[in-house]
């Protein structure tokens, strides 16, 4: 199987000679690194999605089951129903059918944050070369410069985990 190639932007900061002197071949091996880790986000953040809209459809579209397929096609695939719009659209269905109390839905909704967040950033960012790192810039209330190392990669992973894990839990209690 092929390597999946993402579209990834690239620049050079700094003056790491050695560096732009054997630009590109010098920085293949990093940028292969970061987009198979930026695609494990990306490819995670649509899991998260796709969790969302079956727990949707099943709270929400209930009573349709007959053209359940349809509304879901019209509705939760339609390119305005962003992640955002299913988080909140979630946040609400729970609150009023009194799935989840306060701490639980708060607790969801925060970890649902955090993946649309970093979602976000992988998405939209610039990812650069600055003085022997590998570095997305992006745009999150004001304008902001990451690392992407390994600690980075372990929070967001953190947080994809801790929201898999919720969401399967919810999908639990509502089958029930």
């Amino acid at each position: 199987m092929n390597d999946l190639k993402l579209p990834l932007s690239f620049k050079v900061q700094g003056n790491d000679n050695d560096f732009i002197a054997n630009f590109p071949h010098a920085a293949q091996g990093l940028i292969n690194d970061k987009r198979k880790e930026i695609a494990l986000i990306i490819t995670s953040a649509i899991y998260i999605e796709t969790k969302l809209k079956e727990i949707i459809s099943s709270t929400l579209f209930s009573e349709i089951r007959e053209e359940k397929g349809f509304v879901e096609g019209l509705i939760l695939d339609s390119e305005w129903c962003t992640f955002s719009v299913k988080r909140k659209l979630i946040k609400q269905i729970l609150k009023r059918k009194k799935i989840l109390n306060g701490k639980q839905l708060n607790e969801l909704e925060k970890s649902l944050r955090k993946v649309e967040k970093y979602r976000n950033i992988f998405a939209h960012g610039e990812i650069f070369y600055s003085h022997y790192e590998i570095v997305i810039s992006y745009f999150d209330e004001l304008p902001k410069e990451q690392i992407l190392d390994e600690i980075f990669f372990a929070e967001i992973k953190q947080h994809f985990v801790n929201s898999d894990m919720l969401l399967s839990n919810l999908a639990k209690m509502i089958k029930k």
